[in-house]
């Protein structure tokens, strides 16, 4: 008489094992033809030891089921085994779903593949099974959370439904996202933010883009991060989108030290050996000027009519991308800014200015107020105080950007540059001359210094610093102070340094800039301008004078400098 045996309390019984099958089930859930090494180790235990733990099956029609130990089945089956021990379940699955719930259930604790525990948690979420059913998601997710362990949290099973469904409605995607986060080799936020990515209008770039340039595979990869992968995106589009179907003029006026580029500035191309240390620029307001007429050549790449906040911002943050390409790793971006209101409500342009060029990589250094001290008041309509600053937004490319501190003048230092201090031909401090020569420019620079303890806010006299305005013929109303990009010249670029200005309007960044002995690149989107732009420029490089320049120095500039101007 045959021993009773047992296994973990259940009855074992030998079957022939021609009775035994596997089902479809296991077969959909499992690919056991890459399991031909585990069978071949099976196979070698089995043949030393001659010990094997039983099937788990269940009896359906006249022959008998595999729920558990389909290798051990295929391993005794190539060893011509003639019967297999077994424990016989009394159990009978009502539905292809259920018998496949009871076979995760028995193989909880094998290793599945990537592949199979992808089929087996879409399963258990039933993401594939457009029947009713009585098994709810929540109790998939249950489960799932027991077969992981600590490390899948409920919430993953959500993320990985909403990832599933994205990557089965998006075939050859390349991108791998479901295998990705069950392997653990990106986050389920990761993968979530590069579905967004795709699916969002706003970002213009779906899975044609990325297999052409495959930027969210980087991102995946971790080779970039998001920012920088938004802001190559925002590059793509503009060059797939604009800079290779339309082509603006590319007339360029030039000299050794400045250089003046007609055409958009989100599209302006530079030398291959151009470094810039140092963007400065006052770009046009969100909805308050226009600077060229309707009919205008270029007009439909003004930048400052966009419908919303968010693409002005967008567009004007494409210009600094653009330029950041040969912005030096120790180079700033300065960008004079002010508010817009809707009738009575702040449009909070600058805040979402700011959130913008963070998102594109960009560190967002401080922020320094234009006190306009000579301000006009608002009339009696609007309920609010006036309005007397506007602000000089700082932001870098890198944490080790080019900074020099300015110092407070020494009094008792005798300064060549003085208030009586004039040039041949100049009318003292007469602004009202004819001409639109600044009197002394050096003598107003060390003034401006002198008066300034630039700490966060710079105090300008408006109606006394707008010189360049003067001799204007074609009604430009857009200008800033021409002393005001100088404390930021002297500070975040070094001497000889090269000063960008995307905006160029009436050259005033550059006047500033050659006076100071730096180079210059100005861009102007109109060709009304660039006239005046070249005048006021070559005035700069004219009336540089590199005595008067070494005084300004020696006066307000620390010897010590941080960040490096190679």
């Amino acid at each position: 008489m045959e021993t009773v045996k047992f296994y973990q309390g259940n009855v074992i019984t030998k079957l022939p094992i021609e009775e035994v099958e596997i089902s479809n089930e296991s077969k959909e859930l499992f690919d056991y033809k890459k399991k031909s090494a585990i069978v071949n180790e099976l196979k070698k235990t089995i043949e030393t030891n001659g010990i094997y733990s039983p099937l788990f099956v269940f009896k359906k029609g006249t022959k008998y089921t595999i729920v558990d130990g389909v290798l051990r089945y295929l391993a005794l089956k190539s060893l011509n085994f003639n019967e297999v021990d077994c424990v016989i379940l009394d159990i009978k699955p009502t539905c292809s779903n259920g018998l496949k719930d009871l076979i995760i259930r028995y193989n909880i604790k094998s290793t599945p593949t990537t592949s199979e525990k992808i089929k087996m948690y879409a399963h258990l979420l039933r993401l594939d099974d457009d029947s009713k059913h009585n098994k709810t998601f929540e109790e998939g997710a249950e489960l799932i959370s027991a077969i992981n362990g600590k490390g899948w949290k409920r919430n993953n099973s959500y993320n990985f439904k909403k990832i599933y469904l994205w990557d089965k409605q998006s075939p050859n995607n390349n991108l791998d996202l479901v295998e990705k986060v069950v392997t653990g080799e990106i986050s389920f936020d990761k993968a979530k933010t590069i579905i967004e990515i795709l699916t969002d209008p706003s970002y213009n770039y779906d899975i044609v883009k990325e297999k052409e340039i495959q930027i969210l595979q980087k991102y995946s990869k971790g080779l970039i991060n998001k920012s920088k992968a938004l802001s190559l995106i925002n590059q793509y589009n503009f060059k797939k989108n604009d800079g290779l179907t339309r082509l603006l003029p590319t007339e360029k006026l030039s000299t050794e030290k400045y250089k003046v580029i007609y055409g958009d500035s989100k599209q302006a191309t530079f030398p291959d050996d151009t470094s810039i240390d140092l963007i400065f620029t006052s770009p046009p307001y969100y909805k308050l000027i226009n600077y060229g007429k309707l009919d205008e050549e270029n007009r439909e790449y003004e930048i400052g009519n966009e419908p919303t906040v968010d693409e002005f911002c967008k567009n004007l943050t494409m210009v600094f991308l653009n330029g950041s390409r040969y912005l030096k790793d120790t180079g700033v971006i300065a960008v004079n800014l002010d508010s817009t209101y809707d009738k009575f409500r702040n449009l909070k342009v600058m805040e979402s200015f700011v959130s913008v060029m963070e998102d594109a990589g960009f560190i967002y250094i401080d922020e320094v107020i234009w006190l306009k001290s000579n301000a006009k008041p608002y009339n009696n309509t609007v309920k609010r105080f006036g309005h007397s600053y506007e602000k000089i937004l700082l932001f870098a490319k890198t944490e080790k950007y080019y900074y020099q501190k300015l110092r407070l003048y020494d009094e008792n230092k005798k300064s060549k540059i003085n208030r009586n201090c004039r040039e041949q031909g100049n009318k003292g401090l007469d602004f009202t001359h004819d001409g639109y020569h600044i009197s002394n420019p050096y003598r107003s620079i060390s003034n401006f210094l002198k008066e300034n303890e630039f700490l966060d806010i710079i105090d300008i006299h408006t109606s006394h610093e707008r010189p360049q305005d003067k001799g204007l013929q074609n009604g430009f109303f857009g200008s800033f102070p021409t002393l005001l990009p100088v404390p930021f010249i002297l500070s975040f670029s070094p001497e000889n340094g090269t000063v960008w200005d995307p905006f160029g309007g009436t050259g005033t960044t550059g006047l500033g800039a050659l006076l100071l002995g730096r180079n210059v690149i100005i861009s102007e989107l109109y060709e009304k301008n660039v006239v005046k732009i070249s005048e006021t420029l070559q005035r700069g490089v004219d009336e540089f004078n590199a005595e008067y320049f070494k005084e300004v120095t020696d006066d307000f500039l620390n010897s010590e400098s941080y960040g490096d101007a190679a």
